[in-house]
């Protein structure tokens, strides 16, 4: 059995990181999970910020249901999507050639929260349903269809900066099935298993309301 490889995502994350530690530093951090259950909020809307830094476009959006029970915060259910359009031109001036690459990614899951000192620690799954297209134009032999189901257990760790606004930092091991079909004649079929240990997996602002 292949070895997961690793993904590091991107150096803007360096720059995410330092800024979000001087961010909880300097800021009066209130988590919560703290008691007072008429003051906890149910829903949290998270962007990954990593895409946003490194490529200009935007990362996961992710909408979460807060599991409430005996006034504490005990999981979440995750709803979330992202969808990428890159056009690349041919250098050459003399060929109007024009290569396309997008697709969108849906996600369900749950984590699971632990109270770690102020932050917030948590665990859980993300499954994943992908579809992303290769087109050229005029067409080639790369012009394909890629749809991808994958299941991502994750481990996270969130810190308030005020009662409506936490960062997260989420490592996870994505595996995944990828189905590929080319469009060009003679068309070809294969599918592929692929596994991926993502650092960050998510690394994202959080507004609670």
């Amino acid at each position: 059995m292949k070895k997961p490889k690793f993904n590091y995502r991107s150096p803007g994350f360096v720059i995410l990181l330092l800024l979000a530690i001087l961010t909880v530093n300097t800021q009066k951090v209130k988590a919560q999970s703290q008691p007072t259950g008429n003051k906890l909020l149910k829903y949290e809307l998270s962007i990954d910020l990593v895409p946003i830094i490194d490529q200009g476009q935007f990362g996961t959006i992710l909408f979460k249901v807060y599991n409430i029970n005996q006034e504490r915060i005990k999981g979440a259910y995750r709803f979330g999507m992202d969808a990428n359009f890159v056009s690349i031109n041919n250098p050459d001036a003399n060929k109007k050639n024009i290569a396309f690459t997008y697709g969108y990614n849906l996600i369900a899951g749950y984590e699971k929260h632990v109270l770690i000192g102020r932050a917030i620690g948590y665990y859980g799954i993300d499954f994943k349903a992908i579809k992303s297209y290769n087109k050229n134009n005029p067409m080639d032999v790369n012009d394909q269809q890629n749809i991808v189901i994958g299941a991502t257990p994750f481990l996270g760790i969130k810190q308030h900066i005020n009662n409506k606004l936490s960062i997260s930092f989420e490592l996870g091991v994505g595996n995944k099935i990828s189905f590929v079909k080319t469009f060009k004649e003679p068309i070809h079929k294969a599918v592929f298993y692929g596994s991926e240990i993502n650092i960050p997996y998510n690394f994202t602002l959080n507004y609670h309301f």
